[in-house]
């Protein structure tokens, strides 16, 4: 447990570490500074993508444009379960009692 608990304050020690070094010298145009973005540019970047069950690494406007329709279509509403709205006996305008206390100063007692 002892054990645990020293390298578990022995990481926490580098990870600051590493912060404070960032902090120092992340800012300015160093080798340090270059690294990091570089190894971070390499860490985000996507080469391929899976579209339809093939893997693609054409042109970043094809793998955009399948993005793009992949969430058109996983968003896309089908309105077949909405209920139809059959409704005969719609009033179109409300009655001027009604908007009078629609109308009305909110009261906390009824």
């Amino acid at each position: 447990m002892q054990y645990e608990e020293t390298a578990r304050n022995e990481e926490i020690h580098w990870r600051q570490r590493s912060r404070i070094q960032w902090i120092k010298n992340g800012d300015k145009n160093t080798k340090f500074f270059h690294r990091m973005a570089t190894s971070h540019k390499r860490n985000n970047t996507m080469i391929s993508f899976m579209i339809n069950g093939e893997v693609s690494s054409d042109h970043p406007v094809v793998i955009r444009n399948a993005i793009v329709d992949f969430y058109e279509i996983l968003y896309k509403e089908s309105e077949s379960w909405r209920p139809p709205l059959n409704i005969l006996d719609v009033q179109t305008t409300i009655a001027e009692e009604e908007q009078t206390l629609l109308s009305r100063d909110f009261e906390g007692e009824v």
